[in-house]
């Protein structure tokens, strides 16, 4: 059985509840986890130090515990915490992490980690000051153990009166653990002395460099937010609030925060965002359709209103819900195609070699921006980045499959996933297209969905595998758009064949973005 974490005595006052958050969002980072593991093996209360400085960034009130109630064991953690809280940077970087467990828990992995280069390059203590603090540790168990036994060793003495024999024995025990613990607490002040020496000997640079990692965090948390917004990640939920809710936030902001790549891609989601909101509003609405005449049918948008007559006559509403369940129900007859274009989708994304660089990342933003025009629309839709070989095909269900998904954000860790997908292998059209064509069959919620094919083209598909996916667009009344990234090396014919509508994007720009909008809208 693990043993129970050493309690340190806090340096920031919390609760049983900051406790509970810190415990979460610590195992939800692997960051902060590896952070921990690192530095608890030079400084025995570095969690306890994690904890302060998390509890420093998300309290609204922080109040520190004054350095003479601290044991000589956490005056180390109450000068470093003490410089960063009472440093000119804080109050910016306390405005935007405070309440907020995602930033508060970047913000602790980010001083946690300066705090760690400070002991590894030996500058915060010394290695005779790092060893005191680990036999100060020891030391303590120790005289408790010592004292423990001399209070046992008294009471079996006391006992045991009627046996001289063992009273003696009894008393001998208590004199020598009571000799050992003596010994013990006076090696445990000359080491406290040591550890309150070596916190008021902290360097004045090691401070000053602590305290720059707070003056620059603000704007990084600021900017890590604005990445995640324009990804669409950030909109808050129904049920959003709490540390719970910061597990995936903290995850994303930690990789946003160390990748170029996915900054570019997600300041190219907020640019096309923009323009396929702006092409949305311009939309003109279409009629529902041509009414023609009367049918039999189910369709409760499309009733006679002497149908909706019957419905609170206690037998009328009877023969009405049987004929509701025959389809017999009198019904206008409409004819038109107003929900082309807008009912679920499969994204084939083509993630071979040849797109690499620009092709691929705007490509990605692309993908990003429809699933969330999808999941605006109340829509289904799945994501699918292929390339070639074995595992080539990736599945990706950015929107999330439950109740009011049309009001969350996009799922983060399959946007995440998605997102961070690797580009590299060849062209093979085959497996991705099955795999799409087996979802539209199989799940309810992509019945009778269209496939969305993005691609520089560059494969070739046999003949057998083009009638097959012919015959699922007309058994499942499916249909198919191609977006053709037809810069520098592309090829047309197979995806000419493929699709019942092709966009050629010959610039990686706004203009190219509304084609791809304005078809996937069903325009």
């Amino acid at each position: 059985m693990k043993p129970a974490p050493r309690q340190h005595p806090p340096v920031v006052a919390r609760d049983a509840l900051d406790e509970a958050d810190f415990e979460q969002v610590m195992g939800s980072s692997r960051a902060l986890a590896g952070l921990e593991a690192r530095g608890a093996r030079l400084l025995p209360d570095f969690r306890a130090l994690l904890a302060d400085l998390y509890a420093a960034c998300a309290k609204l009130t922080v109040t520190l515990t004054p350095a003479a109630g601290l044991p000589p064991t956490a005056q180390l953690r109450a000068t470093l915490v003490g410089a960063v809280v009472e440093s000119a940077a804080w109050r910016a970087l306390h405005a935007v992490s405070r309440l907020n467990p995602a930033r508060a828990g970047l913000a602790t992995l980010r001083l946690g980690e300066a705090v760690l280069a400070e002991l590894q390059a030996g500058r915060l203590m010394l290695r005779d000051e790092l060893e005191a603090s680990w036999r100060a540790e020891l030391a303590e168990d120790e005289l408790a153990e010592a004292q423990a036994r001399r209070e046992a060793a008294e009471a079996l003495a006391e006992a045991r009166g009627d046996d001289p024999e063992a009273v003696e024995v009894a008393r001998e025990l208590a004199e020598e653990a009571g000799e050992e613990a003596e010994a013990l607490a006076g090696e445990l002040a000359r080491l406290r002395a040591e550890l309150v020496r070596a916190a008021r000997g902290v360097p004045n640079e090691s401070l000053q460099r602590l305290q720059g990692v707070a003056d620059r965090l603000p704007e990084r948390l600021e900017a890590v937010a604005a990445d995640e917004a324009q990804l669409g990640l950030d909109e808050p939920g129904p049920a959003s609030g709490g540390a719970g809710d910061a597990v995936d936030a903290l995850e994303l902001g930690e990789r946003l925060a160390d990748s170029e790549v996915l900054r570019r891609l997600s300041r190219m989601v907020g640019g096309l965002r923009g323009v396929a909101l702006a092409e949305r509003r311009k939309r003109v609405p279409r009629a529902r359709g041509e009414v023609y005449g009367i049918e039999a049918g189910r369709d409760l948008s499309h009733l006679l209103p002497v149908e909706l007559v019957g419905l609170r006559h206690p037998v009328l509403g009877r023969d009405f819900r049987r004929r509701f369940v025959e389809g017999r129900l009198l019904s206008y007859a409409v004819r038109g195609d107003d929900d082309e274009g807008r009912g679920p989708c499969v994204i084939a994304l083509d993630l071979s070699g040849s797109m690499a660089g620009a092709k691929g990342i705007w490509a990605k933003a692309v993908a990003l921006v429809l699933a969330d025009l999808a999941r605006r629309d109340g829509r289904a839709v799945t994501v699918l980045t292929f390339s070639s070989g074995a595992n080539s095909v990736a599945r990706h269900d950015l929107v999330p499959d439950r109740r009011y998904a049309s009001r969350r954000p996009l799922d983060r860790r399959a946007s995440l996933s998605f997102a961070e997908t690797r580009v590299g292998g060849g062209t093979d059209f085959a497996a991705p297209l099955a795999l799409a064509a087996d979802i539209i069959r199989t799940s309810r919620r992509h019945r009778r969905g269209d496939v969305v094919l993005v691609t520089d083209g560059e494969a070739s598909l046999p003949a057998a595998d083009l009638d097959a996916f012919d015959a699922f667009k007309r058994e499942t009344d499916s249909k198919a758009l191609g977006l053709l990234v037809d810069l520098a090396s592309h090829e047309a014919r197979t995806v000419e064949r493929l699709c019942d509508r092709v966009v050629p994007v010959s610039a990686l720009t706004e203009d190219g973005a509304r084609k791809v909008f304005r078809a996937f809208d069903g325009r």
